[in-house]
């Protein structure tokens, strides 16, 4: 009996955990800009959810980006071109919350 798929198994579940970690790290950035009474007084449209389902929804949304690009990495054991662009993503989710809710850039 060998060891090997054991170790690989481990391997995988370490990757995905880290994927997931930087998914959840860029949110936790963003999450620091949260909206207030300026968000409150602009003029939305009609199908704007309640700022309930986005405490609801964005946790979700991390956790399926983090598993996206661990399934990406998964397929080959490797990072790829498509993890660099994965990453420029996170940097723009972390950054988009401080341009629209901290500095009020719409």
């Amino acid at each position: 009996m060998s060891v090997v798929p054991n170790e690989v198994a481990g391997q995988r579940f370490l990757a995905l955990g880290v994927f997931v970690a930087l998914a959840w790290g860029a949110g936790a950035i963003g999450g620091q800009f949260t909206p207030d009474d300026w968000y409150a007084r602009l003029h939305k449209p009609l199908i704007t959810p309640p700022n309930e389902v986005f405490g609801m929804v964005w946790p979700l949304l991390y956790t399926l980006t983090g598993l996206s690009a661990w399934l990406a990495w998964d397929a080959r054991r490797r990072l790829s071109a498509a993890h660099g662009l994965w990453l420029l993503h996170l940097g723009l989710t972390a950054l988009w919350p401080y341009l629209f809710f901290g500095l009020h850039q719409i």
